[in-house]
């Protein structure tokens, strides 16, 4: 009806604007005056147009502007998310590449948005470093190829309330103000791209980062937010990390799988370097990059530029096989190689600083990454680091600091020598001395500026044009990938975890603190203690079979245990095992203490004189209270779980540095009562081949720990 009257309107302008000529208006019936004389058949609609011509006029010349306008918005918008998609998507950085591997499942969320009888909103779940942020920016690209108007907004910016439409209203306003000079015209654009053509699409990132402000009420938070998108009918698409509040929202759940090995390749071999592409081949299949885009997208610029050969070749001849390599070394080595081309400037060479100003901002992004991981948190605030820059810090007291100190953190000496931040402050400003060293006057110990001639912030804005971090409300920065956060991190990760490790056996010069243990560790610190185990100047020295006094890689691996014993214990204790463990504050924890056995297994890797099969017998003797409300997700944990204790066996095996832990394996298949758990264990017994024969106990004799191998 609305459409019928403005083409009726229309059609009335423009018969006013262009000269009405008599013959036109043969269809008009002639009309006579009483004394029978013919009247103007026009001159009804002379007064018509006197009346009504001015405005017919004006609303003709507006609606040609507001069309125009609509237009140029549209064509200005579906630009710049076709060409540049990764802009739109404030969660990506400079890092995150094209998207491979993921049209097909965009083309099937896509397919359901445009059904309005059947949209459902849809949420993507993925672990860290899974790919969501990715599959939002090829989304993006893929709607605005197909007429939409895709709207990406960053969930963590919202801790008050979720309103997906409004907050995608401000997030559209923002990026078209070029074009708009009222909010009058903002308002009926809107309208129109919303209600009338239908091509608003909201993509979300981030939901389990979203309203953590509301501590106890956050679920039913969420849940209303996405039951009153579904109910106005708003396409949405969100990502997150697996967490609560997914369990009872009303949406299509999705789990982001990994890419094929296929497609991984394809991507990275773009550029052909000369290569072996076998060896290219294996080494991608090794490390699994498949799984994360991070990594698929740094192994393809260090192919590009060349720098990948002494990853490949593992050995002087060149003769090794990738595959024979722990996955973990070959994504550090994919890592640090990446470090290093930043550090030369092979990457990002249109930033002007030299070599030296380079390595002080990775010392500085490091060391604010290692103060995050020890939080569990993605922001750092600069006082958390430097405390002269703003005394305010999580560990200040009331009152300001006494004069010449560095902030809040020295009022106690004792204390301040066993703080963890101001620990990696120190190792910061010794390594920042050693890069500068011969080219700058020395720092006074009571400066404030850890660096003569580059300090925090000028550190933090060459981290943002390189795409690794971003600053948030110029007191803190936040990192755009965790396991770029994680890699960097673990270079101060004796200085965070000082006094565990010390208590773990790794630093018996230095006195052990009496610290509490990071009881509910992230994913990013379990992931920091692996690199810290690859990394070269910490690896393992112990002979084969005889642990020594003081091992690095020991400590990281017996700091794992013990936070995972000591989590699992604390679901346990006084309750009575699942009846607790399904409490609201222990959701999820078993998930944690599957998460913290699966990295001791791969710290163990790197040890001379593994300890493998302890740890298998740890999780075998408590596979039996390991429990979760989310019974699927239980069971993907404890299938990758069974995943890494099989490579553990085959690498022992290999090394010959033991013997395998099939039996253990063995003896979990037997407990667990889910099939795909016990299909899981039979398909990696059966990888072991005579090694898992020898070790699987004779029928009959699996009693306990009684049964002698065959």
């Amino acid at each position: 009806m609305t459409i019928a009257l403005i083409l009726a309107w229309i059609t009335l302008a423009f018969l006013v604007v262009f000269d009405v000529r008599e013959d036109m208006w043969w269809w008009v019936p002639d009309v006579q005056d009483e004394h029978g004389v013919d009247k103007d058949r026009r001159e009804g609609f002379n007064v018509l147009v006197s009346a009504l011509g001015p405005t017919l006029l004006v609303t003709l010349a507006g609606l040609a502007v507001y069309f125009r306008r609509l237009g140029q918005v549209r064509r200005f918008y579906q630009r710049k998310a076709k060409r540049n998609p990764e802009r739109l998507v404030q969660t990506t950085g400079s890092i995150i590449g094209e998207v491979v591997g993921r049209d097909s499942l965009c083309d099937a969320i896509i397919e359901n948005l445009r059904d309005t009888t059947e949209r459902r909103v849809h949420i993507v779940v993925g672990g860290v470093g899974a790919g969501k942020t990715a599959l939002l920016v090829r989304m993006t690209q893929r709607l605005a190829h197909k007429g939409a108007i895709p709207i990406p907004i960053r969930l963590r910016d919202y801790q008050k309330d979720l309103d997906f439409c409004k907050m995608a209203r401000r997030r559209f306003e923002e990026e078209i103000t070029p074009f708009v000079y009222s909010q009058a015209s903002v308002d009926r654009i809107w309208r129109h791209l919303r209600y009338t053509e239908n091509r608003i699409v909201v993509l979300a990132d981030g939901l389990e980062e979203a309203l953590k402000e509301k501590n106890g009420e956050r679920d039913s938070y969420l849940r209303n937010a996405i039951r009153q998108a579904q109910e106005e009918g708003l396409p949405l698409v969100v990502t997150s990390r697996p967490h609560d509040p997914l369990k009872a929202i009303e949406a299509a759940i999705i789990t982001l799988e990994p890419l094929s090995q296929e497609a991984a390749f394809e991507y990275v071999s773009a550029v052909d370097k000369g290569l072996d592409s076998r060896r290219l081949n294996r080494a991608v299949a090794a490390a699994g990059v498949a799984e994360s885009p991070l990594y698929l997208q740094i192994t393809k610029e260090l192919n590009e530029l060349d720098m990948l050969g002494h990853i490949l070749l593992d050995d002087e001849d060149g003769a090794g096989d990738p595959r024979d390599r722990v996955d973990w070394q070959i994504r550090f080595d994919l890592a640090e190689t990446w470090i290093e081309a930043l550090v030369s400037g092979r990457l990002h060479p249109e930033l002007p600083i030299g070599e030296e100003e380079r390595k002080a901002t990775v010392e500085y992004l490091s060391a604010l990454a290692a103060v995050g991981l020890r939080k569990d948190r993605a922001e750092v605030r600069f006082d958390e680091l430097v405390p002269a820059v703003n005394y305010h810090t999580e560990d200040d007291v009331q009152g300001p600091p006494p004069p010449g100190s560095h902030g809040a953190l020295s009022r106690n000496a004792e204390a301040e020598d066993q703080n963890p931040n101001v620990m990696v402050r120190r190792e910061l400003d010794r390594r920042l001395k050693r890069i500068l060293s011969g080219n700058r006057p020395e720092t006074p110990d009571n400066s404030t500026e850890l660096c003569p001639g580059i300090d925090i912030r000028v550190a933090t804005t060459w981290g943002m044009r390189m795409g690794v971090i971003e600053e948030q409300d110029g007191e803190q920065v936040r990192f755009r990938h965790s396991i770029i956060q994680a890699f960097l991190g673990s270079r101060y990760i004796e200085e965070i975890l000082a006094g565990e490790l010390r208590s773990s056996g790794a630093l018996p010069d230095c006195r052990p603190r009496a610290d509490q243990k990071l009881m509910e560790p992230g994913r990013e610190i379990t992931m920091a203690l692996i690199f810290y185990a690859c990394k070269e100047s910490f690896r393992c020295s112990c002979k084969v079979g005889k642990q020594q006094e003081s091992c690095p890689v020991a400590a990281a691996r017996q700091l794992l245990i013990d936070m995972a014993e000591a989590l699992l214990q604390n679901t346990l204790e006084s309750r009575g095992g699942r009846e607790f463990a399904v409490l609201t504050e222990n959701r999820g924890r078993h998930l944690k203490v599957i998460d913290l056995y699966a990295s001791a297994l791969d710290v163990d890797c790197f040890d001379n004189a593994p300890h493998h099969k302890d740890i298998a017998a740890a999780i075998s003797g408590e596979w039996g209270e390991l429990w979760d409300y989310d019974q699927q997700t239980l069971v993907t944990a404890k299938k990758s779980l069974i995943r890494r204790m099989g490579a553990a066996a085959r690498l022992v095996g290999a090394m010959n540095a033991g013997r395998p832990c099939y039996r253990e394996m063995f003896l979990i298949g037997r407990q667990d009562p889910t099939y795909s758990v016990r299909f899981a264990v039979g398909q990696e017994i059966g990888d072991g081949g005579d090694a898992a024969y020898r070790e699987i106990p004779a029928e009959g004799g699996v009693a306990g720990v009684a049964g002698e191998p065959r």
